[in-house]
């Protein structure tokens, strides 16, 4: 973990993490907020996402944003891409308040049904042309396999 300075009076060890998540899959902020506090993305801009107040949470970001009341830790699901960038939680629980920084990197890694199904045509095919080529030689020249030569005696 690097060490990054405090932003602000009153907020101490502000510390930078790096969390990789991957498209369509979950991402959870390991630090707790048990009864206030905010979890906030910075893009050109800086938003909060999320608002735990009293005990009670307020998401944004299209409901994705989630908070459990039980471990107290944020979570985004459905990663995309441009969920990637740094993101802050600022746990108010204790004095003085902490605040903790990530850096969330969202790959998409997963290859697509197009791209898949694309990718198994042309190694069909790829086999179908080296099986005709075989095929040819063989026809075209008897007595020689291209996959098995003939011994001498043989012919």
């Amino acid at each position: 973990m690097e060490k990054v300075h405090p932003i602000g009076l009153g907020v101490s060890s502000a510390q930078n993490v790096v969390l990789n998540g991957v498209v369509g899959e979950s991402v959870a902020f390991p630090d707790a907020v048990k009864k206030s506090g905010t979890l906030t993305y910075k893009g050109d801009e800086q938003h909060t996402i999320g608002d735990v107040t009293g005990g009670q949470f307020t998401g944004f970001r299209e409901g994705r944003v989630q908070w459990n009341s039980t471990t107290g830790l944020f979570s985004i699901s459905g990663l995309k891409v441009d969920d990637s960038g740094m993101y802050t939680l600022l746990n108010n629980d204790a004095e003085p308040s902490k605040e903790y920084q990530y850096q969330l990197n969202v790959d998409d890694s997963s290859l697509s049904g197009g791209a898949v199904a694309g990718i198994v045509v042309g190694l069909l095919l790829f086999v179908a042309a080296i099986i005709t080529i075989v095929m040819w030689k063989n026809q075209r020249m008897p007595g020689w396999s291209a996959i098995f030569p003939r011994k001498k005696e043989e012919l």
